[in-house]
């Protein structure tokens, strides 16, 4: 989407507001369109949909961050922004014993998931937290798993070890490692794949 847009019609915007990034799409044409690959920061993001105000009819927005959100609303003023939050989800498809502690984005990428296979699905969404989450053949969310994103994990040393070398994120070659670096192969990617499979 830019001001170049061939398009009269103004855009409602959808935005995933997750903990390290935002994403942004809209619906033209029977597909969906990103407006670009990810906002970093929410400052940006708000610097954007001003410049790109005439362009925009609504935000439809799901996000994780509530901090962000208000940012969000209290620097969007001009344009009508809702937010899908835990609670607009009927509790009748939520097999969860904690519904007001589920993640929003967990929820949805398991329905985007269900509504382009129609029957039993597991999504792994691999973020600033990694998640792996289930919904059934009957559209009922089932839980999951919540584990560090692959950044996080490779980061802990940084703080707790400091002298341990960076490593390449790769699978180590061979068992067992036989330079420190594959040993931390072994204990970081190997490890974050394993707590996927």
């Amino acid at each position: 989407m830019s001001k170049n847009d061939s398009s009269n019609s103004k855009k409602t915007l959808f935005l995933d507001i997750g903990n390290s990034s935002i994403k942004v799409a809209y619906w033209e044409n029977g597909e969906w369109q990103k407006t670009k690959d990810s906002f970093k920061s929410v400052t940006y993001l708000i610097s954007w949909l001003n410049n790109h105000i005439d362009l925009i009819n609504n935000l439809i927005v799901a996000s994780v961050r509530k901090d962000h959100f208000k940012l969000l609303q209290s620097q969007v003023t001009d344009l009508d922004i809702q937010s899908i939050t835990i609670d607009n989800i009927d509790p009748e498809v939520l097999d969860y014993d904690t519904p007001k502690t589920l993640g929003i984005d967990r929820f949805l990428v398991c329905l985007g998931a269900y509504q382009r296979n129609k029957g039993n699905v597991v999504v792994v969404d691999a973020g600033s937290a990694c998640t792996i989450d289930m919904m059934d053949e009957n559209r009922i969310y089932r839980g999951g798993v919540i584990m560090p994103g692959l950044q996080s994990i490779l980061n802990i040393f940084k703080q707790t070890a400091p002298e341990l070398p960076d490593i390449e994120v790769e699978f180590p070659g061979r068992w067992p490692g036989k330079s420190t670096s594959e040993s931390l192969q072994w204990g970081q990617v190997a490890f974050f794949i394993d707590g996927i499979e």
